[in-house]
Order: structure tokens, then C-alpha cells, then sequence
């Protein structure tokens, strides 16, 4: 998947150059009751690979929506080699 966001955005796959991406598992609060569908080491091997933040949300209980939208913002403002900033908490 990392390397069809990196095609549409016009960039070769294993370039140097790169997109800012955060990896977001959405619906945590379904996690709570056992209805998770991704291992959560999986998406955190995902994340090491694509050298990313991982951070879980849940919309309706509101929590880590905002985070994940600000971490995206942190990484477009100061640059996606300045090492990911993970919001304490929520990676």
C-alpha cells in the first residue's frame, strides 16, 4: 500500500523522497469488546516498515481523532525526515 500512495503521488518506491503518512487503526472502541481485526503487532510491524507513527481512534468515543490529524499536520509543517513526534499516549 505504501508504494501506491508513494506511485500517486508521483514518486518511486524506495526513493529517497518521500510522503508524510500516518498509519491510523480506526474504531478502537470496538477493539475494547474483542472485535479487532488487525493484530495490533502487526500494525505496529507495518508502521517500523513504512516508518511511520501508529496511532488507534476511535470517532465515536472521539479519541485520537484529533491527534492523528495533528500528527499529519506536525509532519507536512516540519518535514517527514524530522523523525515522527508520536503524541504521548497514542502510538
Amino acid at each position: 500500500m505504501r508504494d501506491n500512495i508513494l506511485r500517486v503521488k508521483g514518486l518511486q518506491p524506495g526513493s529517497v523522497q518521500s510522503v508524510p503518512i500516518v498509519l491510523v487503526g480506526n474504531k478502537a472502541d470496538l477493539a475494547l469488546n474483542g472485535h479487532r481485526e488487525i493484530d495490533p503487532q502487526e500494525s505496529e510491524t507495518l508502521a517500523a516498515q513504512w516508518c511511520c507513527p501508529h496511532l488507534e481512534t476511535s470517532a465515536r468515543d472521539d479519541v485520537g481523532v484529533n491527534e492523528a490529524f495533528l500528527e499529519a499536520v506536525r509532519q507536512v509543517r516540519f518535514g517527514y525526515f524530522h523523525k515522527y513526534s508520536f503524541i504521548e499516549g497514542y502510538n
